[in-house]
């Protein structure tokens, strides 16, 4: 009997063990999204640049990470927010200058993936203390 509760209590552990871990990637990217996403708003864009092909290859690939660990509700708002920015990219001038590539639009895009984000990232209790 005593054998098949420490069978027991291992699986729930090494089960947690695997939760927890999960859960700490999934915080990590989705602090990496925040901080890269965050040092580029408000900013003149030039779609030409090489700049912006780098900051488009980061979205992408951070894209690509979110679409294996994150909620659906996660990658659903991440996808109309680079849908949205493509949609800015159009409307570039001739030169490729987008003046407000980040708008309120996006921003309040961009808060709705971060609110996503801290509800899957941060337990209930921690979230309704820091409200």
């Amino acid at each position: 009997m005593t054998a098949l509760v420490g069978v027991v209590t291992y699986a729930l552990q090494a089960e947690r063990g695997r939760q927890h871990a999960i859960l700490s990637e999934r915080r990590a990217l989705y602090l990496q999204y925040a901080e890269e996403l965050a040092s580029h708003m408000f900013k003149q864009i030039n779609i030409n640049s090489e700049h912006h092909f780098a900051r488009r290859d980061s979205l992408n690939k951070l894209g690509a990470k979110l679409s294996i660990v994150a909620t659906d509700a996660i990658r659903q708002d991440h996808r109309l927010l680079i849908e949205h920015l493509r949609q800015k990219e159009d409307e570039a001038d001739l030169d490729g200058n987008i003046a407000h590539y980040f708008d309120d639009e996006a921003q309040q895009l961009f808060d709705s993936v971060l609110s996503q984000m801290r509800m899957d990232a941060l337990p209930k209790r921690i979230r309704a203390r820091s409200s």
